[in-house]
C-alpha cells in the first residue's frame, strides 16, 4: 500500500493521497469511508475518510481494484468484496484517502534540547521510552527521519538524557522505512524488555531539517513544510528558497512568495530565515524556532512560505 500526491510520493506523514495497491491505483466506484478506514489502517494510521475523482492528481489507468465494499473492520482491502482489474475507469477516477493519527501515541524526544536544526533526547512513544536493547544506528536514523531531520549524529543505549521508567518500554522495533511515524511500525510494548541488568533508554541526536513542498500544482512548487509544520513567511526571500530547492534536488529557485493563511493557533516550525543562498540545509541558516500564529485579526501572523523551484 502506498499513497501518491500530485504525481509524487505523499508528503511525509501527511496521510493523504491517491491510494495505490501493489503500485496500481484503485478506481473510486463505490469508494467510501469504510474502504478508506481499511486503507489507512494498512498504512499505520488510526482511520480516515475517502476522497474520489483523483483528488491528488491523475492516476495511471492500470487499475487493480474497483467497486470495493469494505465493512471497515477488515485488515486489508484484499479481504473486502470487490472487482479486480480495470472496469472502464479513467485516470480521473482514482480513489484517495485523508488518514488520521487520532488516538495513536506520539513519537518524541525527552530530556534533551531543541536548537536550530538539531534535537536530542531519549526516544519515547507516547509515555513509554524506547528500550536501548536492540537500538542501533539504523533505527536512530529512522527516528530522526520520522521527526523531520536528515540523520542521527549520535545515539545512546544508556539513558544518556536522563533515567527512564522501565514498567512499560518499546522494543523489538521493525520498520519498512516509509512509515509516517513509529506508531506505524511493528513493536512490542510492555515491561519485559530483555537486558543485562536494568533496561536503559535509547537516545539520539538528530541533525538537519528535511523539507517538503505541499499544495502545489507540480512537484516543483508549494508551501514549505518541516515535520508536518509550515515555515512562516517572515523574512522569507529568494535566498531561502534557493536552499530549500537544492535540498529537494532541484537546480535552484524561480521565486519565493507568501503562502495562504493558516488556521488560528498554527505552530510554524521556522520563522525569520536568513539564508545567504549558499547553505546546504535550511538548518544552517539563522532562523527563529517555533513561531506561534495565534492572532484572529492579523492574518499576516498566520501566513506561510512558498517556493517555485526549477
Amino acid at each position: 500500500m502506498s499513497l501518491s500526491y500530485k504525481f509524487r510520493a505523499q508528503p511525509h506523514g501527511s496521510g493523504e493521497g491517491n491510494v495505490f495497491f501493489n503500485n496500481q491505483p484503485i478506481c473510486d466506484d463505490d469508494w467510501d469511508n469504510n474502504d478508506a478506514n481499511v486503507a489507512c489502517k494498512m498504512l499505520g494510521y488510526s482511520g480516515g475518510t475517502a476522497t474520489i475523482r483523483s483528488a491528488y492528481g491523475l492516476v495511471p489507468e492500470n487499475f487493480i481494484m474497483d467497486n470495493i465494499q469494505c465493512l471497515g473492520t477488515e485488515s486489508s482491502l484484499s479481504d473486502c468484496p470487490r472487482l479486480n482489474g480495470n472496469w472502464k475507469c479513467g485516470s480521473h477516477e482514482g480513489a484517495g484517502v485523508k488518514c488520521s493519527t487520532s488516538g495513536l501515541p506520539v513519537l518524541k524526544l525527552v530530556g534533551g534540547t531543541v536548537t536550530q536544526g538539531a534535537a536530542s533526547g531519549n526516544v519515547y512513544l507516547g509515555d513509554s521510552p524506547v528500550c536501548g536493547t536492540g537500538w542501533d544506528t539504523s533505527k536512530a536514523n529512522e527516528i530522526c527521519r520520522m521527526l523531520g531531520y536528515v540523520k542521527s549524529t549520535k545515539m545512546s543505549v544508556l539513558s544518556l538524557f536522563g533515567e527512564v521508567t522501565t514498567t512499560s518500554m518499546v522494543y523489538e522495533i521493525s520498520c519498512r522505512g516509509d512509515e509516517w511515524g513509529l506508531a506505524a511500525c511493528s513493536y512490542v510494548e510492555d515491561g519485559n524488555c530483555p537486558a543485562v541488568g536494568a533496561p536503559k533508554g535509547a537516545g539520539v541526536v538528530c541533525q538537519g531539517y528535511r523539507v517538503e513542498l505541499r499544495g502545489g500544482a507540480t512537484e516543483r512548487e508549494g508551501d514549505v513544510f518541516i515535520t508536518n509544520q509550515p515555515v512562516h513567511y517572515a523574512g522569507w526571500g529568494i535566498e531561502d528558497a534557493k536552499v530549500v530547492c537544492r535540498m529537494l534536488g532541484f537546480s535552484g529557485a524561480k521565486s519565493a512568495s507568501i503562502a495562504g493563511v493558516y488556521p488560528r493557533f498554527t505552530y510554524f516550525k521556522v520563522s525569520s530565515a536568513g539564508c545567504t543562498g549558499d547553505e546546504d540545509n535550511l538548518a544552517d541558516c539563522p532562523h527563529t524556532l517555533t513561531y506561534y500564529g495565534s492572532s484572529y485579526y492579523n492574518t499576516d501572523s498566520r501566513r506561510g512560505a512558498w517556493v517555485v523551484c526549477f
